[in-house]
């Protein structure tokens, strides 16, 4: 079976102003025009409906299907599959926390529940000696392909609601009930984008998007009369809204932000201050404010005076003196502000090591100040639940120690284990973990290493990556990684610049004009695994979704030289065409991590590394496993079809496999049915196991 060939027809895809329009001076156009050619643009079908590309990509899936049967990888993928179901804990539940304003003090606590054959979650809520599900997702037709927002309460638990999204689009349809009688309230409420919606107990506040899924309007919703009421809205193009419950349960939080600046309102549906709208402060050019609400204080976190890793500031309550809290420290990196019942817990970091930091205060001067370090080397620790009390539960885990949930109290500093998420077959003394620091260009990229504990590696490595946003691949246990570290891999994650694992200038560096740093990095961690054997030089695999599919696919292009396989999900590969189309979801508010192409300067750095438009014919590049989702809205399913047809016109007489498997029922996230998600992961493995 010969792979389909997708026609080639030229088109122009222009950057900047078009003749004889737009002749009014602006930082986003060029002029005269660029453009460069599409031969594929054909494929993008933005309402999914057209005949011609579906059947395409129903061809490319069956396709792949017959490559990973010839080439016996269906046959590996269902010897992982077996072992990922032996090791699977199908019933267990998680950590039982509260919810409300009450905290700790509610008698209601709540939780998750996974029954074996079930493939979602069951909500349950615990109150005496009595358990309750109170929701089910497996009660919905099988057919459909569900995601089940989170339940949201509103502060008096008397209200719950939730989304589902029945295709992938991140559109929810709102269901919302009384609780704990759970009869339903009837509404009119649209989809709303992501399930992005607070409950109080008189109103709805929910994000309505433009056409470019851009959340630009703050909505209340009246449940008694039905009536809708607009808060604000956000005329700027290049930002969004993004809306909290306030710390205090009467107030809900809303900021317009971009990736470099923002500027938040307080509104009070409850209590003293019911009706206020407060304005904390006015956006200014780079300047970054988080607030959080602590008794009769907004707690700020601002990168303000140049603090890149941010400081900490407070301020009365309608007051306009932002005092400093702590001095700064650029060392430290501080991520998130959790008000408590006498003081703040400070989630930090430094050299890329996670700890808290407990602030007692009296009349906002610090009485105490303590440190709580739970790891060393590569780990993860987060606040799972707070509330206005002394008392703080936390998760903690690393690539041999499964998800931990701790009771911690900041004031005595004295821990309980809650519970160990649920293991099988798992003997973590077989096995061996790893920190390391690989130069590049004087930057320690650090990389977190799982393998056999005994020398019975087989010289191949999976190298994981995403490193753009600021986000980090943060080190989490999980027992889907054991079928290929069993099989002698070497499991390896590497935090290059364009994460924020140093900080906010580590973050800075690789994006925007300076987005090859991320790409360098990558490239030298790699090489770094081949010099000191822990792959052998056609033994490397490199992985990653999202922007971490841009990352993989970019540095196979930029050197082929240096892997075997690539296991690129709903990569974002056609970065100038994408994010030169305003109309194209997400691209504006993009335009702050990548640039607007539409400028000359911003059009010729992003060429040198768009995986698409880098391809050279004649070059053979690695194999290729790419997924795509067709309904998804961050990056279309189009940009994956265009990178394997272009793949394969260019590499005509290479001998390498490029497959793309498209699920035509889901969007970004795949699959978020468990048990389909083990088989694409086996998938995944049994590809880059034979190759």
């Amino acid at each position: 079976m010969q792979p389909p060939i997708a026609e080639r027809h030229s088109k122009d895809v222009f950057f900047g102003k078009e003749p004889g329009k737009n002749k009014g001076k602006s930082k986003y156009l060029i002029y005269p025009q660029i453009s460069k050619k599409d031969y594929y643009y054909w494929l993008r079908d933005d309402d999914r409906e057209n005949k011609k590309v579906l059947k395409y990509l129903e061809d490319e899936n069956k396709y792949t299907d017959h490559v990973l049967l010839k080439k016996g990888i269906t046959v590996e993928k269902n010897k992982i599959l077996a072992e990922l179901r032996r090791n699977m804990v199908e019933d267990y539940d998680t950590v039982e926390l509260p919810e409300g304003k009450n905290g700790f003090k509610s008698e209601y606590r709540f939780n998750k529940v996974f029954e074996k054959g079930k493939s979602y979650p069951m909500y349950y809520y615990h109150i005496g000696n009595k358990k309750v599900k109170y929701l089910d997702p497996n009660e919905f037709k099988k057919s459909e392909t569900l995601d089940i927002s989170a339940p949201v309460f509103n502060p008096n638990l008397t209200i719950f609601g939730y989304g589902i999204d029945k295709n992938g689009s991140e559109k929810y349809e709102i269901k919302l009930f009384n609780f704990p009688s759970l009869e339903p309230i009837h509404h009119d409420l649209p989809k709303i984008l992501y399930s992005t919606f607070l409950i109080t107990d008189e109103f709805i506040f929910y994000l309505l998007e433009d056409e470019a899924n851009r959340p630009n309007k703050l909505i209340k919703y009246n449940l008694q009369n039905k009536q809708k009421e607009l808060i604000y809205e956000v005329d700027d193009i290049e930002k969004q809204l993004q809306i909290e419950i306030g710390d205090d349960f009467q107030s809900i939080v809303y900021s317009i932000e971009d990736y470099s600046e923002c500027e938040t309102y307080v509104y009070w549906f409850d209590g003293p201050r019911k009706g206020q709208n407060i304005h904390v402060r006015k956006l200014k050019n780079n300047i970054e404010y988080f607030v959080k609400i602590y008794k009769d204080y907004f707690i700020i976190r601002t990168n303000a005076n140049n603090n890149k890793n941010y400081g900490l500031k407070y301020c009365k309550i309608g007051g306009k003196r932002w005092n400093e809290l702590i001095p700064y420290d650029e060392k430290v990196s501080l991520e998130y502000v959790y008000p408590l019942a006498n003081g703040v817990l400070l989630d930090c970091r430094t050299d890329g090591e996670q700890f808290f930091r407990y602030l007692k205060l009296k009349k906002m001067k610090i009485v105490e100040d303590k440190i709580f370090k739970m790891g060393k080397g590569g780990y993860y620790q987060n606040i799972v639940y707070y509330n206005d009390s002394n008392d703080v539960i936390y998760g903690y885990q690393d690539l041999v120690t499964p998800h931990s949930y701790f009771k911690l109290n900041v004031e005595t500093g004295k821990q309980e284990l809650l519970k160990i998420k649920k293991v099988k077959n798992f003997d973590p003394s077989k096995y061996k973990v790893e920190r390391i620091y690989v130069d590049s260009n004087n930057v320690k990229v650090p990389v977190d290493l799982l393998m056999l504990k005994e020398d019975k590696r087989n010289g191949k490595c999976l190298l994981y990556g995403y490193n753009s946003y600021g986000s980090n691949v943060e080190i989490k246990f999980d027992e889907k990684f054991f079928p290929l570290v069993d099989r002698g891999f070497v499991y390896a994650i590497a935090n290059t610049r364009g994460s924020s694992y140093y900080g906010k200038t580590y973050y800075e560096d690789g994006m925007m004009l300076k987005k090859m740093n991320t790409f360098k990095d990558f490239i030298k961690v790699s090489e770094y695994l081949i010099k000191n054997k822990y792959c052998r030089k056609d033994g490397l695999s490199i992985e990653g979704r999202s922007a971490g599919g841009l990352l993989v696919s970019a540095v196979s292009i930029l050197r082929p030289d240096l892997y075997n396989n690539v296991l690129a999900g709903v990569p974002f590969v056609d970065v100038l065409t994408t994010m030169g189309d305003s109309t194209i979801p997400l691209t504006t508010g993009e335009w702050l991590q990548w640039g607007n192409p539409n400028i000359k300067k911003y059009y010729n750095y992003i060429k040198k590394y768009s995986p698409i438009d880098n391809i050279k014919e004649g070059v053979c590049y690695p194999n290729y496993y790419i997924q795509a989702g067709l309904n998804d809205p961050r990056v279309a399913y189009w940009e994956p079809a265009k990178f394997t047809a272009t793949l394969r016109y260019y590499g005509k007489n290479c001998s390498n496999i490029v497959l793309l498997k498209t699920d035509m029922k889901s969007g970004h996230f795949s699959s978020w049915d468990r048990y389909k998600n083990l088989e694409e992961i086996a998938e995944r493995y049994a590809f880059i196991i034979v190759n």
